[in-house]
């Protein structure tokens, strides 16, 4: 591993993303990676976090700033290699230099919507679901028992003539 290498290319990352004006906190905001691993990023200190990750994480990163995620991976393998940095430019690498020079000159305004994106999680909209889903199941159920006690059926009273109830009670002191 060249740290040479690493170094300029770590050190791209932190200038593209202090020209752009992102704190890293936002970057965390916006990817949930932990400002630890942001900042062993920038210093090219990769062996801090869980190497499963390291990919995962460079391709957030660079989404984060605005780089191409594929690109930064190809860099991030040139730099292990020991061959990022050596100059082999073509022309489409001018011209695609040329076209990010124009995008940077544009200032970025990161407000919360745009750092946490305007959709929810899934499982926030799943949570959500669950509790209407339940609350109209309580209002169905209310609604059902306030119809059967509410009723309004007149009772019909059979009223007994005197001598029968005379009758059924003479039976029983007898």
């Amino acid at each position: 591993m060249s740290t040479e290498s690493i170094k300029k290319l770590t050190d791209e990352f932190k200038s593209h993303r202090e020209k752009k004006e992102i704190s890293l906190q936002l970057i965390h905001n916006k990817t949930r990676i932990d400002i630890k691993y942001l900042k062993a990023i920038e210093d090219g200190n990769f062996d801090v976090m869980p190497q499963v990750y390291l990919r995962a994480f460079l391709k957030e990163y660079a989404k984060s700033i605005g780089l191409d995620p594929e690109e930064t991976l190809k860099n991030y393998e040139k730099a292990i290699a020991g061959l990022y940095g050596i100059e082999e430019e073509t022309e489409q690498e001018n011209d695609k230099s040329k076209k990010e020079g124009k995008q940077e000159k544009k200032k970025l305004i990161y407000t919360y919507e745009n750092v946490m994106g305007v959709e929810e999680p899934a499982s926030k909209k799943n949570n959500n679901l669950i509790i209407g889903l339940i609350g109209a199941g309580a209002v169905i159920v209310a609604a059902v028992l306030i119809f059967i006690f509410t009723r309004n059926e007149p009772e019909i009273i059979k009223e007994n003539p005197y001598e029968e109830i005379l009758e059924e009670n003479s039976d029983r002191f007898e």
